[in-house]
Parts: C-alpha cells; structure tokens; sequence
C-alpha cells in the first residue's frame, strides 16, 4: 500500500513537507498498519473459529475507529464559542462563552495520550498531518504491538490444542 501510494502520488502531487517529517511519517503508518496487524493476530489466536475471529476482528476495527474519532473531536473542541453579538454603541461586539466541552489540564493530557496509544487514534493523526508528538508515535505502535502479540503468544502457549 505503502509503495503504491509513494509510486503513484509523488508523480501527480509532489513531495509536501519536509523530508524528515514526512520519513517518520511514512514509519509512523507503516507501525501503526503493524499494531493492527498484532490486533487481529491477537484476537485470531483467542477465537478458534475463522468466521467469529473475522466478525471480531471488523468489529474491534470498526470501535477502534470510532473511539479514535470521538476522542479526536473532544481534543478539536474550541476553549470558547461564539454565544451571541451584542451592540455597543452601535458596533458588534462577540460575546464569547467559555466551552463545557473543552478539555483543559490532565483530561487534556489524558485524552492526547489516549490518542497516541490508540491506532486508529495515530492514523488520524497521520492522516490529518496533525501529529503533536511524531518522535513518539513509532514508540506507541511498536509497544502496542509488542504487547498484543506477546499477549496472544502466552494465551496460544497454554491452549490445548487437538
């Protein structure tokens, strides 16, 4: 996937950015296909059965993927919103409310981390050019990945198989 979209949209759109930041980018995305990849191999080892594994697999994707957006939108949420515009004398004046919504202090910091942990969170992170830590990302994915396989490997070890 990687080497088509390299092939094909630098011919058609060019190189954007810099050249270090779009290389972690690049292993950024290939880490982050790798923690999804240990996902499914990790459930694929729990469920005997290809069908249900398959059917899991999708779902567990497809909540992975709504979380990471949920979670993105929380962390876009402006610090305050424009309530109304009031006149004083005679020119508009916006009157701005503060936002419930906003996340400040350690829900913030919770939260961006909750992004960077999740793989789909990185994706979107990825996708959006929009990545506040891109030195830690790799880091996140490959320890995600780490700890699926090594939790399916020791779960696989103990089955008695038939």
């Amino acid at each position: 996937f990687m080497g088509r979209v390299l092939f094909l949209g630098l011919p058609l759109f060019g190189w954007q950015g810099e050249t270090t930041e779009t290389v972690l980018f690049l292993l950024d995305g290939i880490l982050v296909i790798a923690a999804y990849a240990a996902l499914c191999n990790l459930i694929s080892m729990l469920i005997p059965r290809r069908t249900y594994g398959l059917i899991v697999n999708l779902f567990v994707a497809g909540v992975l993927m709504i979380a990471g957006m949920v979670v993105l939108m929380r962390l876009a949420e402006p610090e305050s919103n424009r309530a109304t515009e009031i006149f004083v004398n005679g020119e508009p004046v916006l009157n701005h409310m503060p936002n419930p919504l906003y996340l400040s202090g350690d829900a913030r910091k919770l939260f961006q981390l909750l992004l960077d942990i999740l793989p789909s969170g990185q994706g979107y992170q990825i996708a959006g050019l929009s990545v506040w830590r891109p030195e830690w990302l790799w880091l996140f994915s490959a320890v995600f990945a780490g700890a699926a396989n090594g939790v399916g490997c020791r779960i696989f070890a103990k089955k008695d198989l038939k």
